[in-house]
């Protein structure tokens, strides 16, 4: 489960609670944003997570893609995404947003 991997307080869920992004940290000078997705269903799944993260005045919004492939029924699947980006900026402050698509097919072929 993604309390397994202590990765903080939740910053934003999505795809009814099965992926989730926790608070921002620096992690050897970059800051990411540590990705659980857990397959609810009960087939193996492909997801892409694309993650904003806006920091507001600080600068201009940052968007990584993360991909997940062939998750098994009922696994947690731990990732990070690397928002770093250019000025000083507290990852703590910065609005997350997700978005998911999951692919039932487990090579990731929409069908």
């Amino acid at each position: 489960m993604a309390d397994d991997y202590d990765f903080g307080p939740p910053a934003a869920t999505a795809h009814n609670g099965e992926v989730v992004a926790y608070v921002p940290r620096l992690d050897r000078r970059r800051v990411v944003v540590p990705l659980t997705m857990h397959n609810t269903g009960e087939k193996r799944a492909s997801y892409t997570v694309t993650v904003t993260a806006d920091r507001g005045e600080r600068g201009a919004p940052v968007t990584v893609t993360k991909k997940a492939l062939n998750v098994s029924s009922g696994t947690t699947w731990p990732t990070q995404a690397d928002i770093s980006a250019p000025g000083f900026w507290n990852p703590k402050d910065t609005k997350i947003t997700l978005k998911v698509t999951k692919d039932n097919y487990p090579l990731g072929h929409s069908r």
